[in-house]
């Protein structure tokens, strides 16, 4: 008969091999959630959204415009001999209504992703003589 020290030990062992377990430790992989960070920055003349897209490459990203929305979507992929990662993300912003949607450019720059929207030229009061 095995002593009791013996027994704790495969106990714990078999603790922490069970499926419940396993899964938990999988939903909680860093990349199981990942959603790129992202700052703000406004000035009198457009408005800048920068992303901290890691990894990802020009080629991995897309940038859409649809009903006020721009949406940025990401999907990088790694495979190696003995292994495959992959890592998606998607997000959407309203675009502010002082923003003139013909003036909106992104550009990738060392794992950032910044996009830039040009503001509408405000109304200009014109007097009467």
């Amino acid at each position: 008969m095995p002593s009791t020290k013996e027994n704790k030990e495969e106990k714990k062992v078999a603790k922490t091999s069970t499926p419940k377990d396993w899964i938990s430790k999988f939903l909680e992989a860093p990349w199981s959630d990942w959603h790129p960070s992202m700052q703000v920055a406004e000035t009198e003349k457009d408005c800048t959204y920068t992303l901290d897209v890691g990894e990802m490459k020009k080629e991995d990203l897309n940038i859409s415009f649809k009903d006020g929305m721009i949406t940025v979507r990401g999907f990088h992929e790694e495979k190696t001999e003995n292994s495959h990662s992959s890592r998606s993300f998607q997000r959407s912003f309203t675009v502010p209504s002082n923003i003139d949607t013909t003036k909106v450019s992104g550009q990738w720059n060392k794992g950032n992703l910044v996009i830039t929207m040009q503001k509408k030229t405000p109304a200009v009061e014109i007097p009467i003589n």
